[in-house]
């Protein structure tokens, strides 16, 4: 079988101190290193996708579109991994905020008048 590691693949596992994964799981360990780089509510730039989930980062909340098909295999339970692992993140930087509000306030919504009809 044909090496199709993608560049640098080799360097972040030696540092992680885990293997190189198999060819056939390098898409799923790519999207497991691209999950713990969001930083729940620390600001307003990261997005990842889990399948066909998207998940937005925000400082006051963070959004989930789309959805995700967790199946009764390997790569579900990798997809079902990397989701618990997203939300332990987010209850543990819920948890340890110590100044977490009762419910935060919602901006104001303005209707503005459709220019193309």
């Amino acid at each position: 079988m044909e090496d199709v590691t993608p560049p640098g693949l080799n360097q972040v596992c030696a540092e992680a101190q885990t293997a190189v994964p198999p060819a056939i799981e390098i898409a799923g360990f790519l999207a497991e290193i691209s999950m713990s780089l969001i930083h729940p509510y620390q600001n307003e730039s990261e997005a990842v996708f889990l399948g066909g989930l998207k998940i937005e980062n925000r400082t006051t909340h963070i959004s989930f579109y789309g959805n995700i098909v967790l199946t009764r295999d390997k790569a579900g339970l990798a997809n079902a991994r990397q989701l618990r692992d997203l939300l332990q993140d987010i209850v543990g930087a819920l948890e340890n905020d110590a100044a977490l509000p009762e419910k935060i306030a919602s901006k104001e919504t303005t209707t503005v008048k459709n220019p193309f009809v």
